[in-house]
């Protein structure tokens, strides 16, 4: 019996063995980086959603004869007043369609509706929801478009005995992530019919460019498989993706629908970097420069050259009074730092250097931007400032370190 392992988060309970419950992406990841010592004992009832799988366009009808196109990848199964519900998983809020679907029977042991993809031969496709008690609905489809509108829909003798063959995945576990994939992260699988002779399992992302990837197989038994998922990839989001074992013979099993974590790096963000725009830098001083536009207004006095730890940070500015009468020059300097792709801030650190004590900055709170910006996505900060009569000057920086999804670009 395989040992459950329970964790505990601030919002839900997640057990390895059982389905998840009310827990989010977000609670998932957070319970994972506790997983440890534990092996293909721990593969338990699977957590990720059952789909089917098309590589190329198939032909289904409706309920009334009408043709319906569905183009080559993942989709959900469910049975519907009308015949069966395919809804892609490839497109988020993509709408379902019911194709027309008839009862047949089956010989499997299944104790909850399973939905399962069979070819049955070059043009065919059958689509089923094999339900408890030898039940089923069946929908058939065709490469080619080419149907009979009084096709009758009923399995080919030869698809009854094929489905008694599929590989059947009956229990999953991955390391380091629970309950999900990640570049150099385990899957350990157990089920039936997999078959003595190694096969496959092909990982399908498809965000933000579709391709697959072959994991490499650690250990294969007809009941029993231990796969690694390549440590190297990159250019990939975190995104629902999609993998899907097939066995020697050539049979495929249902495709599962699991959460991908994409491998992360760090950056720091460069004045100049196309994320970073300097909405206004304030003309209030008689010398101003925001990450290097320059909107001075005059003064024949001389700033300072600025140091490279203000000058390579990813904000910056400079301002200057060169009067020296009772003439306070003041301003707000306005930055939008944008960021995309799954990138979010990591790190803020601030740096400012006055002339005198009586120079202000009026920046944001320092203690609230390190504790609330990283993990946000976007930071559009107004900074005020004052410079007394002297000549005096100012200066202030922020350094912003973001993180993301390696080889994906951050703007």
């Amino acid at each position: 019996m395989a040992r459950h392992i329970t964790f505990r988060t601030n919002r839900c309970v997640i057990a390895i063995g059982l389905a998840l419950s009310g827990c989010s992406t977000a609670d998932v990841r957070e319970a994972s980086t506790t997983v440890t010592n534990v092996t293909e004992q721990d593969a338990g009832p699977v957590p990720f959603q059952k789909i089917v799988e098309f590589d190329k366009t198939v032909h289904f009808q409706s309920s009334d004869g009408k043709d319906i196109v569905l183009a080559p990848g993942g989709y959900t199964v469910e049975v519907a007043e009308a015949g069966l519900l395919l809804t892609s998983t490839d497109k988020e809020g993509s709408e379902g369609v019911v194709v027309r679907a008839q009862p047949a029977t089956h010989q499997e042991n299944v104790e909850a509706p399973e939905p399962v993809a069979v070819s049955g031969g070059e043009d065919q496709q059958v689509v089923m929801m094999v339900m408890p008690g030898g039940k089923a609905l069946q929908a058939i489809g065709t490469h080619s478009g080419v149907q009979s509108r009084g096709m009758q829909l009923q399995a080919a003798p030869a698809n009854r005995p094929t489905l008694q063959y599929i590989p059947k995945i009956i229990g999953i576990f991955t390391t380091p992530q629970l309950a999900a994939l990640s570049p150099g992260g385990t899957l350990y699988i157990k089920g039936d019919h997999f078959g003595a002779s190694k096969g496959k399992i092909t990982l399908k992302l498809v965000v933000p460019i579709p391709h697959n990837i072959d994991l490499s197989i650690e250990e294969w038994s007809d009941d029993k498989i231990k796969a690694t998922v390549p440590g190297g990839i990159s250019g990939v989001m975190d995104h629902p993706a999609t993998f899907q074992l097939q066995a020697s013979t050539g049979v495929y099993s249902s495709a599962w629908q699991v959460p991908f974590y994409a491998n992360r790096t760090t950056k720091v963000l460069a004045p100049n970097d196309p994320a970073v725009k300097v909405l206004h830098c304030s003309t209030g001083g008689d010398y101003n420069v925001c990450n290097g536009l320059n909107t001075s207004t005059g003064g024949s006095c001389f700033a300072q050259s600025i140091a490279p730890v203000y000058k390579n940070s990813t904000l910056y500015a400079q301002h200057v009074n060169c009067d020296v009468a009772v003439d306070w020059d003041k301003g707000k300097d306005r930055y939008d730092v944008t960021l995309k792709n799954g990138w979010v801030f990591a790190t803020v650190e601030y740096f400012h250097d006055q002339s005198s004590p009586s120079e202000k900055i009026h920046s944001p709170d320092y203690y609230n931007l390190r504790t609330g910006l990283p993990g946000a996505t976007s930071w559009k900060p107004e900074i005020g400032w004052e410079v007394s009569p002297g000549p005096d000057e100012l200066i202030y920086a922020y350094r912003l370190t973001i993180k993301g999804p390696k080889g994906v670009p951050h703007y």
